[in-house]
């Protein structure tokens, strides 16, 4: 829902009844919650929760999606902001992911700030994972017949700088992660044709 407050400042608010709709609205609010401080999303105005509903209720955040979709440095900056929340060592590191990262989750304020919007889907998972959501998902809109393989090859450079920035050389142990996690959700979701395209990067 989008409203206004009693200032004239726009608002956007969720209601949700059905379970699984609460529980996303209750993670969303969750990940709100930890990060506003950051810079990275909206503030929230209010929140209630009952037997039956979750309701929040957020600032909307003014401003336009991005023009140019392809991974650039702002995209890069973005993601790397992201991920040094919950930063955790292992064989394969892990650090918060927006879960859906797509230009249409981005928005970019009249002072040249990027937000992201839409934090349900957000948790800890294998670093990288935003980042490689947004290369294989907007590279197969703007070219459906490309594989996955050669999407990731044109953008090798913005990867390095990525991995590189958290000291990270090899990245194709974080690259099969994120294909796995993927071909899990696609098949889960019986989008077999999807899942094909995710095996190509194991």
């Amino acid at each position: 829902m989008l409203g206004l407050e009693a200032d004239g400042r726009h608002f956007f608010a969720k209601y949700s009844t059905l379970p699984t709709a609460m529980s996303l609205s209750r993670n969303e609010t969750k990940y709100l919650s930890i990060l506003k401080d950051s810079g990275l999303v909206p503030q929230i105005f209010d929140m209630k929760e009952g037997k039956n509903y979750m309701y929040f209720r957020t600032e909307c955040v003014e401003g336009k999606n991005p023009k140019v979709v392809r991974m650039n440095d702002s995209i890069l900056n973005l993601t790397i902001n992201i991920s040094k929340y919950f930063l955790n060592d292992g064989d394969v590191k892990t650090a918060l992911s927006h879960g859906d990262f797509t230009p249409w989750n981005v928005i970019i304020t009249p002072d040249g700030d990027y937000k992201m919007i839409d934090w349900e889907m957000a948790e800890v998972r294998e670093l990288g994972y935003d980042l490689f959501t947004y290369i294989t998902h907007v590279g197969s809109l703007l070219s459906p017949n490309k594989p996955f393989t050669q999407l990731i090859e044109q953008n090798e450079t913005y990867i390095d700088r990525y991995f590189s920035s958290f000291g990270i050389k090899d990245w194709s142990p974080y690259l099969k992660a994120f294909a796995k996690r993927r071909i899990f959700y696609e098949e889960s979701k019986g989008f077999m044709k999807h899942a094909e395209k995710y095996k190509s990067l194991l």
